[in-house]
């Protein structure tokens, strides 16, 4: 409604491409159609104001689903830079250094998030971030110990359940990985081991591999 009212609000046309973009990672969307309806979307926002922080996030969502790193970095980045107390923008900051393979890197970003906003309204998927990083780097008790956080705040997120699980089972907690792994499936039946592995944003293969390999070994069926 906003965007029909006024055609070149930068902030609203970002919120939609980023909207879009967050459908696609649910899959609630047709993937190739919807991103390339959001990134039309984003570049309008560009167009229409270099300034705003909300333009350059429908950007680096459209690059995050899209598995381009360095872009979605980029566009991140300058959100930030334009908007440095901006708490939501630098937690995605991290998170696209987590799913490009900066570990170190995203968990200074979403810390800092933490510290910036610790009452905000995705605290919770500022935790989950922190999970991701982790089980990136391979920390996975800490993965879990972040996954748990974002559960507490909103328990029906499944990617939470996701890290959660695959973490517990590559730190050698079976039980608790099968729990969790039990809980996931409430939550998504439908999960398999294999399709997760072709859609979680990480960019490097062997990552992908790494968490499908960890909710196998806790129970997903492949």
């Amino acid at each position: 409604r906003a965007i029909e009212i006024d055609p070149d609000y930068a902030q609203a046309l970002g919120l939609f491409a980023t909207t879009l973009a967050w459908r696609v990672i649910q899959g609630w969307e047709a993937q190739d159609s919807a991103l390339e309806h959001a990134r039309k979307a984003a570049d309008r926002a560009v167009l229409a104001d270099t300034n705003d922080p909300w333009a350059s996030i429908g950007r680096g969502y459209v690059s995050i689903v899209s598995r381009e790193g360095d872009a979605a970095i980029m566009n991140y980045g300058r959100a930030v830079d334009l908007a440095p107390n901006f708490a939501y923008a630098r937690a995605l900051l991290g998170v696209s250094n987590a799913y490009a393979g900066n570990a170190d890197l995203a968990r200074i970003h979403i810390t800092k998030a933490i510290a910036l906003s610790p009452r905000d309204t995705f605290l919770d998927k500022f935790y989950l971030y922190l999970a991701v990083a982790e089980f990136q780097a391979a920390n996975y008790d800490a993965a879990v110990e972040a996954a748990e956080r974002a559960i507490q705040m909103k328990p029906g997120h499944p990617s939470s359940h996701l890290f959660r699980t695959g973490a517990l089972a590559h730190s050698g907690r079976q039980d608790e990985a099968e729990r969790a792994c039990a809980a996931y499936l409430e939550l998504v039946p439908t999960a398999r081991s294999s399709k997760i592995e072709r859609t979680v944003l990480y960019y490097r293969a062997e990552d992908r591999a790494r968490i499908a390999e960890g909710l196998r070994i806790a129970g997903l069926p492949n």
